[in-house]
């Protein structure tokens, strides 16, 4: 093979055969003076670090995920009675469920009760497969963010955080793909703002993708101000980015007053936690914060590490500290240093989703106690931060570009391997807790089958305890719930699994 074969001469893919080599290569014309490493090797491991932590997710789903009607859920069963009895309307789909509009989702959700009797396991799957599509937009946009491809390490670590079983409660319950939906929609967003210009089309596409994010859930909201971080970023001259700025405020005034129109606010109104509480209390609403941020790292008090509750929660809240002065850290550097090149702000739009984020959650939770910041569910926005530290170091262009100066060493390579080894502290305290949790949440998913299938066998105590428990927040509120669901064969009534659960008896 000669010269004129090595198309690629990137210092990555080639390496140079020392003097005296070349010279005795000259005199023969045997020897070729490069050689190309092994590409096809690179990419299967590039292949392989993309797959193999998405397979694991959706093997984990696959094990544990149960075809039950769950708490929220029992929500949905109403409006898919409507559409399948032909009185299904906009308003019903509109209407507020706690504090969030759930257009897009309940769509979904009444097609899954038309085409496959709403198998709550089927959506877990839609959940996984969204999450995976929205996982390789960000390793399609961190290649555009940093002029290259991540390498395979990296990527593995990456992903395994992102697609952590700290948030194993998302991915073992349906009624998140709203959620899921919402992250899928923002790497959308940021791939479109990660193009060579912002273009009209491209602006008006945005704003369809924010729109969408917004009729989703509350934090779909958030869309807009990480839209409008990229708008500021990207965009050259003044006059287009007042332009495009105005258009963009635009949009999200008209989607922000169309969500809130005839919106009721409190817990009372609502379900939901009370912001009124939060107002009156913002020192507690500073600690849910960090906490949440702190769960990252998640420690059994069964483990007796700790002797009490608030030790434990302070904990939580130190490294939710440090995690956040990291982010901040990281939003303030990549404004010094990439703002001119105009690229994508990958690492500072998902910190700031992640922490706009957590101040809903903090707002709209922190009057039912701090310890709620603990639970997996709010976990998800918390991973996309810790996954946007890495991004900053992993394969960022100037300090890449830093590992040839010696001096540079101790602030490039020292913090890579610093943030490698707590993604891989965190992959490994993780792991385990998401099985155990994951194992028990399909236990109490099966028993909770059991009781509304075979509710009549059970005693009136046992019918109240284990439906408040497993299934719904009241018996009386639950029963014309579960009349509407058995009487269209939804879930766990649909005949196979009806079947299943009735031999199996009222769980004792």
């Amino acid at each position: 093979m000669g010269l004129s074969d090595h198309r690629d001469l990137s210092p990555d893919t080639m390496s140079v055969v020392p003097a005296d080599e070349a010279h005795s290569s000259s005199s023969r014309h045997s020897l070729p003076v490069l050689r190309r490493d092994h590409p096809n090797l690179s990419r299967i491991a590039l292949l392989a670090a993309g797959l193999a932590p998405p397979a694991l997710y959706f093997l984990f789903v696959a094990h544990y995920g149960v075809n039950f009607i769950y708490w929220d859920e029992w929500a949905v069963v109403p409006l898919i009675n409507a559409e399948l009895h032909g009185s299904l309307t906009f308003t019903m789909l509109w209407a507020q469920h706690n504090e969030n509009r759930m257009l897009l989702p309940n769509v979904l959700f009444v097609l899954s009760g038309r085409f496959d009797h709403f198998d709550t396991r089927a959506i877990m799957f839609l959940s996984a497969s969204l999450y995976t599509l929205s996982f390789w937009l960000y390793l399609a946009i961190h290649k555009t963010y940093a002029g290259r491809s991540l390498r395979p390490l990296p990527i593995l670590l990456t992903g395994c955080v992102w697609f952590s079983l700290e948030d194993f409660e998302n991915a073992l319950w349906g009624f998140q793909l709203a959620w899921f939906l919402i992250v899928f929609l923002l790497m959308i967003l940021l791939f479109l703002f990660s193009r060579r210009r912002i273009t009209n089309l491209g602006l008006s596409i945005s704003i369809l993708v924010a729109a969408a994010a917004s009729i989703s859930s509350l934090q779909g909201l958030i869309l807009w101000p990480v839209g409008f971080l990229c708008l500021i970023w990207r965009t050259p001259g003044r006059t287009r980015l007042i332009k495009l700025s105005s258009v963009w405020v635009s949009a999200t005034a008209g989607c922000s007053f169309f969500y809130f129109w005839n919106f009721r606010f409190g817990a009372e109104a609502t379900g939901g936690g009370s912001v009124s509480f939060a107002l009156r209390h913002p020192v507690e609403v500073v600690r849910y914060f960090f906490i949440a941020i702190g769960n990252l790292f998640p420690v059994n008090l069964s483990l007796n590490v700790f002797r009490t509750v608030s030790e434990e929660l302070a904990m939580y809240e130190c490294i939710g500290v440090v995690i956040f002065a990291v982010a901040v850290f990281v939003v303030w550097a990549s404004y010094r240093r990439y703002r001119a090149e105009r690229r994508v702000p990958l690492p500072a739009a998902l910190i700031l989703f992640a922490v706009c984020f957590d101040i809903s959650i903090a707002l709209g939770r922190v009057s039912l106690g701090l310890g709620v910041a603990r639970s997996s569910r709010y976990t998800m926005a918390n991973l996309l931060m810790l996954v946007a530290i890495a991004s900053y170091y992993f394969g960022s262009p100037i300090l890449r570009a830093a590992h040839a100066d010696k001096r540079a060493w101790l602030s490039v390579v020292i913090p890579e391997t610093m943030i490698a080894v707590v993604l891989v502290a965190q992959i490994w305290v993780t792991v385990p807790y998401g099985y155990s949790h994951g194992k028990s949440l399909a236990g109490q998913r099966n028993r909770g089958a059991q009781v509304v299938v075979n509710l009549a066998e059970g005693t009136p105590p046992e019918r109240a305890w284990d439906v408040y428990t497993l299934v719904y927040p009241g018996l009386p509120a639950a029963a014309p719930l579960l009349r509407e669901a058995k009487k269209d064969q939804l879930s766990v009534f649909y005949p196979p699994l009806y079947r299943y659960y009735r031999h199996l008896g009222f769980p004792r």
